[in-house]
């Protein structure tokens, strides 16, 4: 008897390391993608809107009147800021979402018992707001695609309605 509850024992141990391990490890390797992905939306939009400032500053420099007024610009500086605005909440999100997963993890019930891990309120509750953070996530991260998209699309109408 002693035996069978030594290898019990042994088995609560090893799924506690487990599951506090893969607390760890999730963490990094979550926060490693997603802030890469995020900050590749950061970047173009960013870049997009520093490509359309440039542009604007070389036809200010020239004589000739290409546009009535500057104001033409600021839908498309509008779209590239609204995506820059979306993509640094996303990075910021990122992290809640994770710490929410961490905390259903953390919060879930150690014991001798099999399975060795159980499910608690707590760790069920952080859980469903770490999917709710992470839909918000992929949310903002899409809008500042689209807020990209649109703040190109604005750029080429201008520029295509230009007398250059």
């Amino acid at each position: 008897m002693v035996e069978f509850e030594q290898r019990g024992y042994e088995a609560a141990v090893r799924a506690h390391e487990q599951t506090t391990a893969m607390i760890g490890e999730n963490f990094k390797v979550v926060l490693s993608s997603a802030g890469a992905a995020v900050r590749v939306l950061l970047t173009i939009n960013a870049g997009g809107l520093v490509a359309l400032l440039g542009f604007i500053g070389a036809i200010a420099g020239k004589e000739k009147k290409i546009f009535a007024s500057a104001d033409v610009f600021i839908p498309s500086m509008t779209s590239f800021g609204t995506g820059m605005i979306l993509a640094a909440a996303a990075t910021s999100l990122i992290y809640f979402a994770q710490m929410a997963f961490g905390a259903a993890l953390s919060r879930r019930r150690y014991d001798f018992d099999h399975p060795y891990v159980h499910l608690t309120p707590g760790s069920v509750g952080a859980l469903r707001i770490g999917y709710v953070l992470q839909i918000v996530t992929i949310s903002a991260a899409f809008g500042s695609f689209i807020a990209f998209a649109v703040g190109l699309w604005l750029s080429k109408v201008i520029v295509m309605g230009a007398q250059l």
